[in-house]
């Protein structure tokens, strides 16, 4: 039986690469992102590839946009097996110069909608002793002011990864966060999107480590 992934933050680098790695390994893919004319691009370039695709839009920082998306791709679906979170505030923004609600905002997309997504999926993840794959950053160990805000989200991340990693053990859920330190590029020899998607896999099929520090 075919399984099923989720990926909640479809980029062209990183989600792209995560939805090709696991379709190619006879996963289907549910796909989301806020842009639907990009969306509707991958997942062509996906189905070319002889992929099983479905997609819907949603903007994460959202989450009623967030959990009517999940709750789309299942019925088309089916049961969820992985979870893949890759959304975030990317922004460059001197955390001074940051406004409270603005912070607010940002974690509850970085952090508690991650949350809200695995509690969503939870009797999903339970009944196929699931996974939840979560893109991790360096500004969770080494904090920049420049980049306030994505610096508390992914220390809080980070943060969530190793607690519910825990807390899902006895369900035989793994939860896993690769901590990638370094700028994610196409042609990098360390952080192509490829090279990450690989160690997700490996993460995936392994199930040992709630952090891979790379």
């Amino acid at each position: 039986m075919n399984k099923n992934i989720i990926i909640i933050g479809l980029g062209p680098k990183l989600g792209f690469a995560m939805a090709k790695k696991f379709g190619e390994n006879g996963f289907a893919v549910g796909l989301i992102s806020r842009n639907e004319s990009a969306l509707k691009e991958r997942a062509t370039l996906l189905q070319g590839q002889g992929i099983n695709v479905f997609y819907h839009t949603a903007d994460a920082y959202y989450k009623d946009e967030l959990e009517a998306a999940i709750s789309a791709l299942k019925k088309k679906m089916g049961i969820i097996d992985v979870l893949f979170y890759n959304a975030a505030g990317m922004k460059r923004k001197n955390l001074l110069s940051e406004e409270t609600d603005d912070l607010v905002n940002d974690f509850r997309l970085n952090v508690a909608h991650v949350f809200h997504s695995v509690q969503y999926l939870l009797d999903d993840l339970r009944q196929t002793k699931g996974a939840v794959l979560l893109t991790g950053g360096g500004f969770s160990l080494n904090p920049n002011h420049e980049f306030g805000s994505l610096s508390l989200g992914k220390a809080g991340l980070r943060n969530l990864a190793l607690q519910l990693n825990e807390a899902l053990k006895e369900d035989d859920i793994y939860v896993g966060t690769l901590t990638i330190n370094g700028h994610i590029q196409e042609e990098s020899d360390l952080y192509s999107p490829s090279i990450l998607a690989n160690m997700f896999w490996e993460m995936y099929m392994s199930r040992i480590d709630a952090e891979i520090r790379y």
